[in-house]
């Protein structure tokens, strides 16, 4: 599914997880660069992995319910937590942060459109 990340990479139906992935594991492909760049300040890592992030905030984007809106789905939950917390505000919640974290990149990067749009 274009813009989607597995829940194991790289991805094979011998594996476990499933495709897409649960939302709060796929926000890796937004948090990883987003991570390394606030470290160690390399754009040009950022801007390679730019394309991807984008991919995957617009993915969740379009699998919201409703479209546009906050994504609902999600496998795993919080499932550390000492008392239950609901699968969609957990899925929310990763979706909320990836696209703040998108916006910034694309503020950093130059991309004035894509962090508008993001805001």
């Amino acid at each position: 599914v274009e813009g989607s990340v597995p829940d194991v990479v790289p991805y094979s139906r011998k594996t476990y997880g499933g495709w897409p992935g649960d939302p709060t594991w796929g926000i890796a492909a937004v948090e990883i660069p987003y991570q390394s760049w606030k470290v160690s300040g390399d754009k040009a890592a950022l801007a390679e992995a730019y394309g991807g992030a984008k991919a995957f905030v617009d993915f969740l984007s379009r699998h919201a319910d409703p479209p546009g809106g906050l994504v609902r789905f999600g496998y795993y939950g919080d499932w550390l937590s000492l008392n239950a917390t609901a699968t969609p505000a957990v899925s929310s919640f990763s979706q909320i942060l990836a696209v703040q974290r998108l916006a910034e990149m694309a503020l950093e990067l130059g991309f004035v459109d894509d962090a508008r749009r993001y805001k």
